[in-house]
């Protein structure tokens, strides 16, 4: 007899993530809303992460691990742990973060209750190595406005971006070309997604985000090492990594279902932060230089 289908999936791509892993697990396991199934996605890990997972699977039917036969770099194993899933909604899990136990319930029921949104995401909280909140990450309205041009424009500007972390309809990421192998490929997926849809948020602390060490944005702080994070196959010059994004966009509101006046917003927007990453760029490698003095 066929299982009866699910409605959401929960994806959790992860590379050596034994230190965290566990309660990011235990915290999905213990959602109120329970009409889901939760697939974890190795990249090859080297330390203890497969002996956890297999565990969890062992214990709990709704847990599915799956293990790559090498690691395939972040974006890959990204847009692999959704392919595996066949369900109405889907939520991506950062293997080192938590969830509060109404995560789920009232992102779906905020789903529900509002077809015109695409994505329902909460308050979110930073929280650090040991589990300590830190501070509340600021909401974003912008990704609520029905006008594509304002969300583009947020996704592309914005530092931080939480809503990647939301409960999404699954029909709104397959109209999307899914994570490519760059640096900055998480940003330009989300932005292509702004264009096609609008997110919802609930105004409620119970996505929390973990901000330690090893997490990527403190491990990875070169052109290089942020580049083999994404595709450790890539043989892109780290500098050029910032071009395709630039590209990228710009394939981004070709594609999206705007108008002329639209795509023109977008354009201008990109050109404005492509003008001021390069200039931060150049100014910063101005700042490096060292000033030696002048011999007599």
């Amino acid at each position: 007899m066929k299982a009866t289908k699910v409605r959401l999936a929960v994806g959790m791509p992860v590379y050596n993530g034994e230190n965290y892993i566990e309660p990011a697990v235990e915290s999905v396991l213990a959602q109120t809303f329970t009409d889901f199934e939760l697939h974890i996605c190795d990249n090859a890990s080297t330390d203890r992460t497969q002996d956890i997972c297999q565990a969890f699977a062992r214990r709990d039917s709704r847990v599915h691990y799956h293990r790559q036969p090498a690691n395939l770099g972040g974006a890959r194993n990204w847009n692999d742990v959704f392919a595996r899933a066949d369900t109405e909604l889907f939520k991506w899990m950062a293997h080192d973060d938590v969830l509060e136990p109404r995560f789920l319930e009232r992102c779906v029921a905020g789903l529900d209750a509002d077809p015109s949104i695409d994505i329902c995401q909460s308050a979110t909280v930073r929280i650090g190595p040991r589990g300590e909140r830190l501070c509340m990450a600021p909401p974003e309205p912008a990704l609520s406005s029905t006008d594509p041009v304002v969300r583009f424009r947020h996704m592309i500007f914005r530092d931080y971006f939480m809503a990647i972390w939301g409960v999404m309809r699954s029909r709104l990421i397959r109209k999307t070309r899914m994570q490519q192998g760059f640096s900055g490929a998480d940003r330009c997926w989300m932005a292509e997604m702004m264009l096609f849809g609008r997110a919802g948020y609930i105004d409620e602390p119970l996505c929390l985000i973990r901000d330690h060490p090893d997490c990527y944005s403190r491990s990875r702080v070169t052109d290089a090492a942020r580049r083999d994070w994404f595709d450790p196959s890539s043989r892109t010059p780290p500098l050029l990594q910032g071009w395709l994004k630039y590209c990228d966009y710009f394939k981004s509101i070709r594609r999206a279902p705007l108008t002329a006046a639209q795509r023109l917003a977008c354009a201008s927007h990109i050109v404005s932060w492509a003008s001021l990453r390069t200039a931060q760029r150049v100014g910063s490698r101005l700042r490096s230089r060292e000033v030696r003095p002048c011999r007599a």
